[in-house]
């Protein structure tokens, strides 16, 4: 069950910097030939000073939590 939706703000439960969720990660099933999402899988998307860009990560849901 997804935990998340497209714009929300997320953080890793650990501690990181505040990511935006673009979606959760598609795979492709080569035997099927079509993408599939997946339940747990979270594409997030935040700045990195570091690299001067933005810079997507995908995480478990589980080790992520919603920020207000």
């Amino acid at each position: 069950m997804k935990k998340f939706n497209i714009g929300d703000k997320v953080r890793l439960i650990s501690g990181s910097p505040i990511m935006t969720v673009k979606g959760y990660q598609n795979y492709l099933n080569k035997n099927l030939k079509e993408s599939t999402e997946s339940d747990t899988d979270v594409v997030c998307e935040y700045y990195s000073d570091k690299e001067n860009r933005f810079v997507k990560k995908t995480f478990h849901q589980d080790t992520l939590e919603k920020f207000d």
